[in-house]
């Protein structure tokens, strides 16, 4: 329903740097790995994520397009660029944390292997600010065949994650939040790039989009991280429906459940 950008660069480098410390190995031990090679890779683990509480049907968001509705769980199938394909379950809660309601988004991507070789977990924050949302915290581990790490974003100044529902009605609205990574690979030291990511949103219209869930009408966005650009497709009442990334990776809606599209 409601993603932010993955910045996945650093990461590959920092997995390249685990693979190189491996190479060393005895040519004793040709043998065992010979046998390892022929056994198949045990799966891992995958517990689905459920809402821990239950939708109240009076319920109403502080931003339609961003249906932050506790006990809400939405599935998306990505197609990856590798033609990887995964299924997405997210699921929202709610809780109160300083004083402030503040949603709890959880979101679990596992490829269609049952996470061989695609395995996420992703817990962000949200409070609403006025009709906008602003995200206030993300962490997540991520795992590809054998390599894993975990990421942190700290966000700087006011992160809106989307604008109030006037400002999606008027074509060329702009607005981004902008933050500092924190990578952490299993047994080394974290890695806190200093320089800042910062994306960029952009209205492009009104489109009419069909996804496995059926066809919903939506506001058309640019995303942008620097020279990278993607489109997203939010429907009111839903969040995001569609989303084609710049390198081709696509996700589209598949199942729903306490959210329901608005006119």
């Amino acid at each position: 329903m409601r993603f932010v950008l993955a910045i996945t660069l650093l990461a590959t480098a920092l997995f390249s740097r685990c693979n190189s410390t491996n190479t060393n190995t005895n040519t004793n031990q040709n043998d065992n790995s010979t046998a390892s090679a022929n056994k198949a890779p045990a799966l891992p683990t995958v517990v689905p994520i459920k809402p821990e509480s239950v939708v109240d049907p009076s319920y109403k968001s502080c931003n339609p397009y961003f249906p932050l509705v506790p006990g809400s769980q939405i599935k998306y199938l990505i197609r990856f660029s590798s033609s990887l394909l995964a299924d997405v379950n997210v699921v929202v809660d709610s809780a109160v944390e300083s004083g402030h309601q503040t949603f709890i988004e959880t979101t679990q991507i596992v490829d269609k292997s049952g996470g061989l070789e695609k395995l996420e977990k992703t817990v962000r924050k949200y409070v609403c600010d006025g009709e906008r949302i602003q995200a206030i915290y993300e962490k997540g581990n991520n795992r590809a065949g054998e390599r894993a790490n975990d990421l942190e974003l700290k966000f700087k100044g006011i992160p809106i994650m989307m604008a109030d529902p006037a400002s999606l009605k008027r074509i060329g609205t702009t607005w981004s939040y902008t933050f500092n990574q924190i990578f952490q690979v299993p047994g080394e030291a974290p890695i806190a790039p200093e320089e800042s990511v910062t994306v960029t949103f952009e209205v492009l219209g009104e489109e009419e989009v069909s996804t496995p869930a059926g066809k919903f009408k939506t506001v058309k966005l640019a995303r942008r991280v620097k020279d990278k650009q993607g489109v997203d497709y939010f429907a009111k009442g839903m969040g995001l429906v569609k989303r084609v990334g710049w390198d081709g990776t696509s996700w589209e809606l598949r199942e729903y459940g306490g959210v329901k599209p608005l006119e």
